[in-house]
């Protein structure tokens, strides 16, 4: 779903404020209707999306967006269609999968994207991307010089003696407070 969004965003940038309605055909029951926590929240992602441009590890799971008055607005402008995807609807022109209403009427559609996003066949992950990727979700608990660390020692684990030696590495400095969360994808970071 985010990535048919995403895709849409780089073809046609779009306002949050001139958004009058937006309707998104999913399947996964999985996800909540506008409730439960904020990772699993169909309408609260496209919200964060439209607003934000992206969404990251910090901002899907920051209970506050949830009370964002433009997070809000959006969030209740959107409708959930549930829909069983079949090979044939998915690559089909005729049911799209984020439907946007402007302000001013104008009608926005987005199909499933099945290829052109990091991970897909036709553009896979790089060895680098997904160490990007690693450092940035483990820098903020394990610090940059530890992450940094895991990353060299898992990328030589065939090497290792024993996998106690990546104990060390896994434990996060006692540091107290609240858990620190990532801000994947960093800009820097993305293909």
């Amino acid at each position: 779903m985010l990535d048919s969004l995403q895709a849409l965003l780089k073809r046609r940038p779009i306002d949050p404020a001139q958004v009058r309605e937006i309707v998104v055909w999913f399947s996964d029951p999985g996800v909540t209707n506008n409730g439960g926590p904020p990772d699993i929240n169909v309408q609260h992602a496209a919200a964060l999306m439209l607003t934000d441009k992206r969404l990251t590890f910090r901002s899907i799971h920051d209970y506050a967006r949830l009370k964002d008055p433009a997070i809000v607005r959006l969030r209740s402008m959107t409708k959930v269609v549930q829909q069983t995807w079949t090979a044939s609807v998915r690559g089909s022109a005729d049911t799209p999968l984020f439907q946007i209403t402007r302000a001013d009427g104008t009608i926005i559609r987005q199909n499933y994207v099945t290829s052109g996003f990091a991970g897909a066949p036709d553009t896979p992950y790089t060895r680098e991307w997904v160490v990007g990727k690693a450092q940035s979700l483990m820098s903020p608990v394990l610090g940059d010089r530890r992450a940094a660390q895991l990353v060299a020692r898992v990328l030589t684990l065939d090497e290792a003696k024993t996998v106690l030696d990546l104990r060390p590495l896994l434990q996060a400095d006692e540091t107290g407070g609240a858990p620190r969360l990532s801000n994947w994808p960093m800009a820097s970071a993305l293909p």
